[in-house]
């Protein structure tokens, strides 16, 4: 009985991690924001095949960007409060330390935008420059970067809501369509929490 059941399990996650595959190799998240973008909802395969791409960003995307991680868990549970998060490697990173020295008294209410053109298509593993541009731009564009009560922060205005992109993001063979995300989160299932990294910075 035991080891029929344990098949079994073996089974689903096997045609889980299939569909999963399919579903970031293919062409048919596109075909799902095009019909989305004419105001048309997604069944109930569609919409647990774009949790499951978020669920392997979680369990998976540690290595490419523990911080972007970080936030994409955030999105499954929910939270009341502002979730504080520290980081270390932030502060030390040239480009927003280049930010801090452009815009030494930003304030929430007139923050530095932290943005730029990440290629994807370029990360090498072997090559630290690209690799950790890569990380930064995957957890922080589009965020802003301030001083509140002396120390320096790292949030959005407002939730953590993934932006309406016409045409998904492509990490070598894998496509990732951030607007199906946002769809996810205007539906109900998946969350926009509130969260802000606190940068430490080294004297």
């Amino acid at each position: 009985m035991k080891r029929k059941i344990l098949i079994g399990f073996l089974v689903v996650i096997l045609l889980v991690a299939s569909n999963v595959v399919y579903w970031v190799t293919s062409d048919i998240q596109q075909e799902c924001y095009l019909r989305v973008k004419k105001g048309e909802d997604l069944n109930l395969y569609e919409k647990c095949s774009i949790y499951s791409i978020n669920l392997c960003i979680c369990a998976f995307g540690w290595p490419l960007s523990p911080e972007a991680t970080i936030q994409q868990v955030l999105c499954t549970v929910p939270t009341k409060d502002m979730v504080v998060l520290h980081s270390r490697y932030f502060a030390r990173h040239e480009k927003i330390k280049g930010l801090m020295k452009k815009y030494p008294n930003a304030t929430k209410e007139n923050p530095a935008l932290i943005a730029w053109k990440a290629d994807y298509n370029e990360f090498k593993l072997w090559s630290a420059y690209t690799f950790e541009n890569g990380r930064i731009a995957l957890a922080l564009n589009g965020m802003y970067l301030y001083k509140e009560d002396g120390e320096w922060v790292i949030s959005y205005r407002k939730e953590y809501a993934f932006p309406k992109l016409p045409e998904p993001t492509i990490i070598g063979p894998l496509k990732f369509h951030e607007s199906l995300i946002r769809y996810m989160q205007d539906i109900g299932w998946l969350y926009a929490p509130n969260f802000k990294w606190v940068l430490k910075v080294e004297e």
